[in-house]
């Protein structure tokens, strides 16, 4: 081959791995400043699982898109690997994405809050607004046998499937007061399928958040840790 040729593929050669190292080196200054901002604001940016604990926050304003089948079969999926006592897994989850019934759990949450005693409650149920799942377009209602320890186990499983979502790019809202559908509308117990000898523990509404009023993330209580 001729030196001149073997020169110039040597020179790109060069010019190529000069750019590369520069490309490199611009992305981790870039990185970087992004990470110092994030913990200017108290976000930690260690890993992708701390981001989600930081970043998931209470949802009460969803867009009308529904929830894409795989993510929401991902989302539930990860929910059963949560830890749990003895591995007994005393809990259930039913996924509704159906309108009409999530609209008529909603309606037997209206009706049981406002044949209530608790004044706040009574008021909610008699806003114009009201809809006990904010008009999420997927709800997972969760039950749980009755054991010692089922109730922690759906806390850790509500939390693993909130996390989940809000890795996939969802907003999530934990509730239980929704659990007066049940005084409401007797029959959405069946219409649910809860499995029985278990108990409603929650609901968790899911879905693409938008902009509102009630979404901000709160500041938390700094003494609450004892480090001994």
């Amino acid at each position: 081959m001729d030196v001149f040729v073997v020169q110039i593929i040597h020179d790109r050669k060069a010019v190529l791995l000069y750019l590369v190292k520069a490309a490199d080196s611009m992305y981790n200054i870039s990185n970087v400043f992004q990470n110092e901002d994030k913990r200017k604001k108290g976000r930690i940016t260690m890993n992708d699982v701390l981001n989600a604990i930081m970043e998931r926050k209470s949802v009460r304003n969803y867009a009308q898109v529904p929830v894409a089948a795989e993510d929401l079969r991902q989302i539930v999926q990860a929910a059963i690997w949560a830890p749990n006592a003895m591995n007994k897994q005393g809990w259930h989850f039913t996924v509704v994405s159906d309108p009409a019934l999530i609209t008529k759990m909603s309606d037997g949450c209206r009706k049981g809050m406002a044949e209530c005693p608790v004044p706040f409650l009574k008021e909610r149920a008699a806003s114009e607004n009201f809809h006990a799942f904010f008009r999420a377009p997927a709800v997972i209602v969760m039950s749980i046998a009755e054991d010692k320890f089922s109730a922690f186990d759906a806390g850790a499983a509500a939390q693993t499937l909130c996390l989940a979502a809000q890795s996939l790019g969802y907003g999530t809202c934990i509730t239980a007061s929704t659990e007066f559908m049940f005084a409401g509308d007797p029959g959405l117990r069946d219409d649910l399928q809860i499995p029985e000898d278990y108990r409603f523990i929650c609901a968790i509404t899911l879905g693409k958040e938008t902009d509102g009023p009630d979404d901000h993330v709160r500041d938390r209580k700094e003494d609450v840790i004892t480090w001994l």
